[in-house]
């Protein structure tokens, strides 16, 4: 139901199974997923915050209760939950990786540049974490793309294509600019 965008009904049948399994964390986890992806980022967080009084250890939890911030656009809370993932689980490079879009999000929102250098270095610091990040290259990859540096993108998002090869978003913006870079060097040569 969820991968067919029905919330309503998937969460149903989810917290169904969660009055049958009330121990089972993974289906606390799925239901504030499912209320995330619906747009309702209200219950979704306070499902994540119950799930994490009972289970505060779970990482998994943390990162999406960062994600559900960031997709409010709750900035601060955002920031600080995934500075805690950061120090719970430092050789995860997704801490790093989430904190910094937020930090690149926070300073296009205010053009601020010290805030998108500030998210540069989260990238890094996810590079540091796992250099087979496709998402730290992804972002970095983008990052190259906004800055005008084609070629460092296109390597940034080849990486990516190679590590995470389903994702279709990364095999979308390397040929998107694949393309822009022969359009410019046909037009460069006329």
């Amino acid at each position: 139901y969820i991968l067919a965008e029905q919330y309503e009904e998937g969460i149903n049948l989810l917290k169904e199974a969660r009055s049958n399994n009330p121990q089972d964390n993974r289906i606390a986890g799925l239901i504030s997923e499912a209320y995330a992806k619906s747009g309702d980022q209200e219950m979704a967080i306070m499902e994540l915050k119950q799930l994490l009084a009972v289970d505060p250890g779970n990482i998994e939890a943390l990162i999406m209760l960062g994600k559900v911030y960031a997709m409010a656009n709750m900035f601060d809370p955002a920031t600080m939950t995934f500075k805690e993932v950061i120090k719970a689980a430092p050789h995860l490079s997704t801490g790093h990786v989430e904190l910094g879009k937020i930090y690149i999000k926070m300073g296009h929102s205010f053009e601020d540049q010290t805030m998108i250098e500030n998210g540069v270095t989260e990238l890094r610091e996810a590079l540091n974490a796992d250099p087979n990040s496709a998402d730290a290259h992804f972002e970095m990859g983008m990052i190259h793309r906004e800055r005008q540096k084609i070629d460092e993108a296109l390597a940034e998002f080849d990486i990516a294509q190679k590590l995470d090869k389903l994702n279709p978003q990364i095999k979308e913006m390397y040929s998107e600019l694949s393309k822009a870079k022969l359009v410019n060097q046909a037009s460069d040569s006329i």
